[in-house]
């Protein structure tokens, strides 16, 4: 199942909307207390019996298919800087919040605590440089963001680090020259030409291991 990280207002998890929630605090005794919320106009989490902003260290949990736990900080009844996240105990993101929206960096994580990727975020949107990695920890794929989607120049690794391939992304669209690359030496091994997202007609090229252009197996007319 998959989650939304982001705080619509009201209140989103597991794809549904709250005007009003609980949320558990420590107490001055140390010991952790549950507080009801409502969500105003403003976005602002209020305390249902005091009407004040909420603010400070709070911990929501939500169980649907898996265990969600949230660590937000609140200041003055909106969230505002580190959020943690855990999906069934295990580390599943970490976040900056500015005044309720994602803002500087926001890390994903496998189950087995490694980062699965980095990237941006820039009043809530995905914003600059992106990079995604094997369950095993090396870089899989980098580029950029832009409004949310893949933008511009973007390279894939092998697990040794050595180059796969390049290509250009046009909102989020494979669009321009992709080349592909043998792990050994680098050497060329496929190009191909692609419009937003489709292969032009016979812009397919293919070289073998000794730098000799061949057939192509196959001649794809689209990328995923």
């Amino acid at each position: 199942m998959k989650y939304s990280l982001f705080f619509f207002f009201s209140f989103s998890v597991f794809g549904q909307l709250y005007s009003q929630l609980t949320m558990s605090q420590f107490n001055e005794s140390g010991n952790l207390s549950e507080i009801e919320f409502e969500i105003d106009l403003d976005g602002r989490f209020v305390n249902k019996i005091t009407n004040k902003p909420a603010s400070g260290l709070f911990i929501y949990v939500a169980s649907d298919e898996q265990l969600l736990i949230k660590i937000l900080q609140i200041d003055s009844g909106v969230i505002d800087g580190p959020g943690v996240t855990y999906v069934d105990r295990e580390l599943f993101s970490v976040m900056n919040m500015n005044n309720s929206k994602e803002e500087g960096d926001f890390l994903r994580f496998y189950n087995n605590g490694n980062l699965k990727s980095k990237e941006r975020r820039s009043d809530g949107l995905k914003e600059g440089p992106y990079a995604s990695y094997s369950t095993t920890g090396y870089v899989d794929t980098e580029g950029s963001v832009k409004n949310g989607e893949l933008h511009g120049s973007v390279r894939s690794y092998y697990e040794d680090g050595s180059l796969l391939n390049t290509g250009n992304m046009q909102d989020g669209v494979p669009h321009g020259i992709f080349r592909e690359f043998y792990q050994v030496d680098g050497k060329m091994k496929k190009e191909v030409y692609m419009m937003y997202g489709h292969a032009v007609p016979n812009s397919t090229k293919c070289w073998n291991e000794f730098g000799d252009e061949i057939t192509c197996p196959e001649e794809k007319s689209h990328i995923d």
